[in-house]
């Protein structure tokens, strides 16, 4: 889908995810980076690139991430409490 459209936040949000379960994180992290690029809205890539710093114990960075998630969707219960675990 990206060759086809590469513009299409969703789709990086998608394989960002996808390189979570593979263990790419860096690669991961530059996915949801390209998709909030795209749409600097997108909650989900905030709280996976959040998720993706909590692993890699910057705890600092992921804290960040999980607030910016939750300023687009303050009903994601998870992203405040990744935040608070953070």
């Amino acid at each position: 889908a990206i060759k086809l459209n590469s513009n299409c936040a969703e789709s990086h949000y998608l394989r960002g995810r996808a390189r979570i379960l593979l263990g790419q994180f860096d690669e991961g992290l530059f996915d949801f980076a390209r998709c909030l690029l795209l749409d600097e809205t997108h909650a989900s890539a905030y709280f996976f690139r959040g998720y993706i710093y909590f692993l890699k114990e910057k705890y600092a960075d992921a804290i960040e991430a999980y607030k910016r998630s939750i300023t687009y969707d303050s009903t994601n219960a998870q992203a405040f409490l990744q935040r608070g675990l953070s």
